[in-house]
């Protein structure tokens, strides 16, 4: 059966992109913000989502929720919801779409599953600019087919199995290689900057691995608003290989690096595309100190 409301917390870029998608074929878009900020409620208004007072009136009325937030937060949102469904007896299908460790995912399946809802275990792989045909939705779970009719929107659907779990251990692997690449590369040009070679560099970066540069070079400035985001991801990376008995050694590398970029508030880079806004985001973090040994300049 076809989605009528879906719920989104929050509204964030992705979340935005998907309002867009789900509106454009007529399905209603619900969120709470819960007093986020102003950045938040530009993008909701932006994408037409309607607001409602609170999460337990995103619960009773959509359908289907999608949880796309930070990964310390996913837990928080979780409870919120299956406490929702238990107040009102409302059991939308809940899509569990985060950059979370599966243990997270496992123990957030339950707590929906025990409020008498449906999780289904989510992996978003791709960028929100790229939506719908850019991006690939993985699925895991015993649930995992509810979410079908998504495939009507345009959005790729890629079903991984039957354990909760599966999904976001393919975003965790996959989020170790994107963020690692983006961290080993960040560090490399800010270094050529700091010895005079930046633009040989990035001349023979871009000559030599002309994919990894095509991939990385929108990517990069991104992480001057979204370092902290994706260093929680590395933590719940490191927490998946714990889990299975290995002990990761990029990934507190890539998580610590990308704390150092988040300690430095550089918020996003003015708006604008092309080559120079990678070349922006390195004079950036070069001029706030990023990786200086003693004070700043």
């Amino acid at each position: 059966m076809a989605f009528r409301t879906v719920g989104i917390f929050s509204i964030g870029q992705m979340g935005a992109a998907w309002a867009r998608l789900l509106r454009a074929h007529g399905i209603r878009v619900v969120t709470h913000s819960g007093g986020r900020g102003e950045r938040t409620r530009r993008l909701r208004d932006e994408a037409g989502v309607e607001e409602l007072p609170g999460i337990a009136q995103v619960v009773e009325e959509a359908d289907l929720i999608v949880s796309l937030v930070p990964p310390t937060a996913a837990p928080l949102v979780a409870s919120s919801v299956a406490r929702a469904m238990r107040g009102s007896g409302a059991s939308p299908v809940f899509l569990e779409a985060n950059a979370i460790s599966p243990r997270v995912a496992r123990e957030i399946g339950e707590a929906i599953g025990e409020a008498g809802g449906s999780c289904v275990d989510g992996a978003i792989i791709g960028a929100a600019a790229t939506l719908p045909g850019g991006c690939v939705v993985y699925l895991s779970g015993p649930e995992a087919h509810r979410i079908k009719p998504l495939e009507g929107c345009g959005l790729r659907l890629g079903f991984l199995g039957e354990r909760i779990g599966q999904a976001s251990a393919l975003k965790m692997v996959y989020a170790g290689l994107n963020k690692g690449l983006a961290a080993q590369l960040t560090e490399a040009l800010v270094t050529a900057q700091a010895v005079g070679v930046f633009e040989a560099a990035l001349e023979k970066f871009r000559e030599d691995f002309a994919g990894l540069m095509g991939t990385m070079e929108p990517f990069l400035p991104s992480l001057g608003y979204h370092a902290a985001r994706r260093a929680e991801e590395m933590d719940q990376y490191e927490a998946m290989a714990e889990e299975a008995g290995l002990r990761a050694i990029m990934a507190p590398a890539t998580g610590a690096l990308l704390r150092g970029i988040a300690a430095l508030r550089l918020g996003e880079l003015p708006p604008g595309g092309g080559e120079g806004r990678l070349t922006a985001f390195v004079e950036r973090l070069a001029h706030a100190g990023f990786m200086r040994v003693g004070p700043s300049r």
